[in-house]
């Protein structure tokens, strides 16, 4: 009769894995979305969720050195920028740090620095902070009023979602190998 219920024939497990994290990360990420702009915040739990979704897509795709390399340079750049946002916030918006960028802005950031390769991370990042102040302005626009703060963890996940329908299509293969 054989074994009928048998992984390794029936279904590739890892693959079923990949499949299933992707639907996940893609909902959490349409979710941050929707919470960050209508509610200006994001709940933690997608936040940690996505963090080893997109970490482990990442990993699953290269080399243990480089991912660890990639990780790595990606978070001394995160020190960086975020040594700059300090001083732009004491300095010159004479505001503290908290006043100017959200916890869920911090663990985005962070996910999106332990999910790409080096290069992808800093183009993504560029064009991620582009599309947020691009769509930002377009709400204003629309609404007819001002908002001071800025949904970016929101607006980056909508353009990370973009990102990843692109490469998981096969329209954008070369993700992870910038």
């Amino acid at each position: 009769m054989g074994n009928w219920w048998n992984w390794q024939t029936n279904w590739n497990s890892e693959r079923l894995i990949i499949i299933i994290i992707k639907v996940l990360l893609s909902i959490c990420l349409i979710w941050i979305f929707l919470q960050d702009l209508i509610e200006r915040t994001a709940w933690n739990f997608f936040l940690f969720f996505i963090i080893p979704s997109g970490s482990f897509l990442f990993y699953k795709s290269t080399q243990l050195e480089y991912y660890l390399y990639s990780v790595l340079a990606n978070s001394i750049t995160l020190v960086i920028v975020g040594i700059v946002i300090w001083m732009i916030a004491k300095i010159v918006m004479r505001k503290r740090v908290v006043e100017t960028i959200g916890p869920g802005d911090v663990l985005f950031f962070i996910f999106m620095a332990m999910s790409f390769p080096v290069i992808a991370f800093i183009v993504i990042t560029v064009f991620a902070l582009a599309f947020s102040l691009v769509l930002h302005y377009a709400f204003q626009r629309l609404k007819k009023e001002y908002d001071k703060t800025v949904p970016l963890a929101g607006f980056m996940s909508l353009f990370i979602l973009f990102i990843y329908s692109l490469h998981w299509s096969g329209m954008y293969p070369n993700l992870y190998f910038l």
